[in-house]
């Protein structure tokens, strides 16, 4: 009994430390490639949009045909995170995705629809 209970725990922790680590492949995330749009900012700030590409860049965007800034982005469970050099530093961008993948929302609460 004792050690069916050890491996239950080594079985769960490996699991949960899989899904923590987890970063899908770029290219594999077809659900996120494309254009997205913002639709809801509490601070009322224009629209923007977010163009992801299978080879792991976003470029921001204050039209749909006109980029401000190319990052880099990266997945895990449940999050996409995206990387801007700023003046020779690197700004991280957290986005939540929501659990149907139609909705990436930042830290203030706005959040990007998927056009």
């Amino acid at each position: 009994m004792k050690n069916l209970l050890l491996l239950l725990v080594v079985v769960a922790t490996a699991f949960i430390g899989y899904a923590y680590f987890y970063q899908d492949d770029p290219a594999q995330a077809s659900w996120l490639h494309g254009m997205w749009q913002l639709s809801y900012d509490p601070d009322g700030d224009d629209k923007d949009y977010m163009e992801f590409f299978p080879d792991g860049r976003v470029d921001l965007k204050s039209t749909p045909r006109q980029s401000y800034k190319s990052c880099v982005y990266a997945s895990k469970v449940g999050h996409i995170t995206i990387t801007c050099e700023v003046k020779g530093k690197d700004v991280k961008i957290a986005l939540e995705l929501s659990p149907a993948k139609d909705r990436l929302t930042n830290s203030s609460g706005a959040y990007y629809l998927k056009m």
